[in-house]
């Protein structure tokens, strides 16, 4: 299962502008067919739906959120989940 977790920094930005940037990021997600849910933290998640390109879906949306440097640059945390394995994904790609 691929999984990716994303966390705003609520503390700096308006709520208007939290709103923009996560509508924002669930438009890039549902444009590759991964649609947003929380978590019980209130994180915004995006899963695979178990198909075979949705390896390939979420690095165009990866692509698309590291050309968003407004968005990278209110993320506290992106954490990819490849198969059960968590990898760092703010400074280990989208901040690079």
């Amino acid at each position: 299962m691929f999984k990716v977790e994303i966390k705003f920094n609520s503390k700096t930005l308006s709520e208007k502008n939290m709103q923009n940037i996560c509508n924002r990021v669930d438009d890039i997600f549902a444009r590759e067919g991964l649609p947003c849910s929380k978590n019980a933290f209130g994180e915004r998640v995006y899963e695979d739906r178990g198909r075979k390109d949705d390896y390939g879906r979420f690095w165009a949306a990866f692509f698309s959120l590291k050309n968003s440097k407004w968005i990278v640059n209110n993320m506290t945390d992106a954490f990819w989940y490849n198969q059960g394995e968590k990898k760092e994904l703010l400074d280990g790609f989208l901040k690079s």
